[in-house]
């Protein structure tokens, strides 16, 4: 690029390319989200009602009533969504595998 006077001013194409030059620069600093690995999806792991825990731990719905009683006594690892009971099936693993490994040590 030739050297311009100090007291001329800029034209417009210059401007533009100035203003595009820098966002290039500043964009080339910015990390951007891995985009090739399919992000989580919450759903899959995700159970919501009572009966559709039991059905996860103990394999029947009926079970319920014990699901409501593990939940209230803290035996379980569950949260609310307004009036639902919920739970993540990988949470509910990994703690029937502590509680199994805490009772054979």
């Amino acid at each position: 690029m030739a050297s311009r006077p100090k007291d001329r001013r800029l034209t417009k194409r210059e401007q533009l390319q100035r203003v595009q030059t820098q966002l290039l620069s500043n964009a080339a600093q910015i990390s951007l989200p891995d985009t090739t690995s399919p992000p989580p999806i919450l759903g899959d792991d995700l159970l919501v009602g009572a009966e559709a825990i039991a059905r996860f731990v103990f394999g029947t719905a009926a079970k319920r009533r014990q699901i409501y009683w593990l939940a209230d006594s803290g035996e379980l690892p569950v949260f609310r969504l307004g009036s639902m009971l919920c739970a993540r099936k990988s949470t509910l693993v990994r703690h029937i595998a502590n509680r199994e490994s805490d009772a054979t040590a």
